[in-house]
């Protein structure tokens, strides 16, 4: 079964950046047919419904990278204080900022959607931490900082450890 994922835009006009989001999207072959526009309910009071959400379906044949490949394309050629975040089914979070990918050197940018990429095909399951946000910068998803976050007493991410220790 595959999972569908949702993506938000935050910036000076969401509702154009996930319509220019979407067709970058759609522009990759393994992605036609799996991106969707969403839009909330109207409040009450106004007209019309708001653009808010594009919904992924993943699945097999390199969805995950398409995906993590393309946000991370189109977050980098935008201007000002743009940030995209993904919201996996089991409430996992990763969020992209222009501010801290745009500089990013080619290596750094592929192993970004790499790693990226593992988080999106990676199967809900025990160890997943529902509702943990991930921000994306020079060193790849990272989860933010709150309780637990950090650098070890040894200066090393422990998240990182595990990913490696998991390899």
């Amino acid at each position: 079964m595959a999972d569908l994922i949702s993506v938000t835009v935050e910036g000076t006009d969401s509702a154009d950046d996930l319509r220019s989001l979407r067709q970058w999207l759609v522009e990759d072959d393994r992605l036609r047919g799996r991106v969707r526009l969403a839009e909330a309910p109207p409040a009450p009071g106004t007209l019309g419904a708001l653009l808010d959400t594009l919904t992924v379906t993943l699945g097999p044949g390199g969805v995950a990278t398409a995906v993590a490949s393309v946000l991370i394309s189109w977050v980098r050629r935008q201007r000002g204080n743009v940030s995209v975040k993904v919201t996996r089914p089991d409430g996992t979070t990763a969020e992209f900022s222009a501010t801290h990918v745009s500089g990013l050197e080619a290596p750094e940018v592929r192993r970004l959607a790499a790693e990226f990429s593992r988080s999106l095909d990676q199967a809900p399951g025990p160890a997943a931490e529902p509702g943990r946000t991930h921000a994306a910068g020079p060193t790849g998803p990272q989860p933010s900082p709150g309780p637990g976050a950090g650098a070890g007493s040894d200066g090393s991410r422990g998240d990182h450890d595990d990913e490696q220790a998991a390899r």
